[in-house]
């Protein structure tokens, strides 16, 4: 999934401005592959655990001394929409862990900061059992204009 320029995003209920792009990143954690005695190639593939990163790269105009740290969990939430239309518009969420903050400065960019996190399906009441995809996305047409 890549979001560029999202107009909306908060981080554990924090507004974080200037987001130019968010990136959902899915890879097979550990592959199980069989084969048959009759060829070179697979017969069965699984994937059977998952990682699932999420990189949110925004530009500071100033001072930041709140940086989350690798380790702290969170909730990022942010719209989708297509176009300027709020009809659209979709709101994804997901349980983070924070694993690395970066921080860029350049005469081209500006100041950046890159907020590098996976996705979790969180321990929530006993409820969890890591079968759920962590990112949660709804369709929230005209739901908070202007929030």
């Amino acid at each position: 999934m890549l979001v560029l320029n999202p107009r909306r995003v908060w981080l554990d209920g924090k507004r974080i401005e200037s987001v130019s792009v968010i990136v959902v990143d899915r890879k097979g954690q550990k592959v199980v592959l069989e084969w048959s005695d009759f060829g070179p190639y697979a017969v069965m593939g699984d994937v059977v655990e998952q990682r699932v990163t999420i990189r949110l790269v925004h530009g500071l105009d100033e001072d930041a001394l709140d940086v989350p740290k690798p380790g702290d969990e969170m909730l990022l939430e942010f719209y989708v929409s297509n176009g300027t239309s709020e009809a659209q518009r979709s709101k994804a969420s997901a349980r983070v862990v924070v694993t690395e903050v970066r921080h860029e400065l350049s005469q081209a960019k500006g100041a950046l900061r890159t907020i590098v996190m996976e996705a979790i399906d969180a321990f929530d009441n006993a409820s969890s059992s890591g079968a759920n995809d962590p990112i949660v996305i709804v369709n929230d047409a005209g739901a908070g204009v202007g929030v």
